[in-house]
């Protein structure tokens, strides 16, 4: 990962951090420490200690009685609800966004849809996670509905960190990627109910594979 420049430095580790979490680049149940953090991002330990607090009070940490700060574990009841609640909202994104699409939407996924087949290529799980999440917050954004992106970005700091879990059973034989085919081509079509029904195929077939490492 790339240096933090020593400028708004608070804002800089928080969105880090935070892009950390929702591509699931650590893992349920792992202790950040704030001085590996501060080393990999090259900063002193304040920016990275203000992120971390942040994040607690936005559910996406939490804090253990010995005042360790750990990623939270989810049970499958609350992945369920937490699945219920994105096929809504990323839904919705998804249609807002293809009513609005343009030919630079469609051309920015398609560039990332082949570098998340690169990655499957070569089994590069982090690459893979991080790509996915450019992907969905590509379409996402581009609904211009800032509130929306706001609550979807509040799902993904709780179950980004348990995407890892998808190819411990998949190992990239599922294709893990052929539902974001089907968004750009209903993209394409002008279709916007069709792009919406294709991000939800994609949550539920993910969730469907990863709920089987939640406890009830």
């Amino acid at each position: 990962m790339t240096q933090l420049r020593h400028e708004t430095l608070n804002e800089k580790a928080y969105s880090e951090l935070k892009s950390s979490i929702m591509s699931g680049q650590v893992l349920p149940g792992e202790v950040l420490r704030i001085r590996n953090l501060a080393d990999r991002y090259g900063v002193s330990p304040t920016p990275i200690r203000e992120a971390l607090k942040q994040l607690v009070a936005e559910h996406a940490l939490e804090v253990l009685p010995n005042r360790s700060i750990i990623v939270p574990r989810l049970s499958r009841t609350k992945f369920d609800e937490l699945t219920r609640i994105r096929l809504a909202l990323e839904g919705l994104a998804a249609e807002l966004a293809a009513k609005m699409s343009d030919g630079k939407l469609v051309s920015n996924l398609e560039k990332l849809d082949r570098r998340m087949h690169d990655a499957t290529e070569r089994e590069n799980v982090q690459d893979y996670l991080c790509l996915n999440e450019e992907f969905h917050f590509t379409v996402y954004k581009a609904s211009a509905s800032p509130n929306l992106l706001n609550f979807i970005e509040v799902l993904w700091l709780q179950v980004g960190p348990f995407l890892n879990n998808l190819f411990r059973i998949c190992k990239f034989d599922y294709d893990a990627n052929a539902f974001h085919g089907e968004v750009i081509q209903s993209l394409v079509k002008g279709d916007a109910r069709a792009v919406g029904k294709a991000i939800q195929k994609d949550i539920s077939e993910s969730a469907e594979h990863l709920r089987r490492f939640l406890e009830p």
